[in-house]
């Protein structure tokens, strides 16, 4: 079994509860919020409900959808879909991210465990959505460990500075299994 993670920028943060894949979590660099597939919300290092806020969140097998305020940034929805929902890998939509006069990083990661890819020979993942006056790395990784957010083999990366966005990147790396990890 292996992991998938398409993300940004890499934060860990400790919450008190198990994540229970696929998990979406959205980071300013000092706040974060994590949406599992419970749909449980998790707001990490947010001081004051004025800092993190979900406007909307839904979970569905295979899918989550949240937006809010995390920090500086204000989302109107980012949509992850995994298997079963576009069965063997990973989708992202971000839609309207918008911030204040003090700009920033924003980092989004979507990730899911439970791959059997057994002797693979490759894995995409897509992005897509729409920016305003902003610039969106998209990264993706494959995790030998099954871990939620495992980053040990980097297969994609992707940067977007206009809108709207799309893009995919895949990996043709043979991994034998049990051991696949990101190529």
């Amino acid at each position: 079994m292996i992991s998938r993670l398409l993300c940004g920028l890499s934060l860990i943060v400790s919450y008190a509860y198990a994540l229970t894949a696929p998990a979406l979590s959205v980071s300013d660099g000092t706040y974060t919020v994590i949406i599992d597939a419970t749909g449980t919300v998790a707001y990490g290092g947010c001081p004051v409900p004025a800092t993190c806020s979900t406007s909307a969140s839904s979970v569905a097998p295979g899918s989550i959808t949240w937006g809010g305020k995390v920090g500086n940034f204000t989302i109107l929805t980012i949509v992850g879909v995994t298997k079963p929902a576009v069965g063997s890998g990973l989708d992202v939509s971000v839609q309207g991210v918008s911030t204040g006069s003090a700009g920033g990083t924003l980092t989004i990661k979507w990730a899911d465990t439970g791959f059997n890819l057994g002797s693979a020979t490759g894995g995409t993942i897509s992005g897509g959505g729409v920016l305003s006056g902003t610039t969106l790395n998209f990264k993706g990784y494959i995790d030998g460990t099954n871990t939620l957010f495992g980053t040990s083999r980097l297969i994609g990366d992707l940067t977007f500075n206009s809108s709207p966005f799309s893009g995919t990147f895949s990996t043709s790396t043979n991994v034998p299994a049990p051991s696949f990890s990101s190529p």
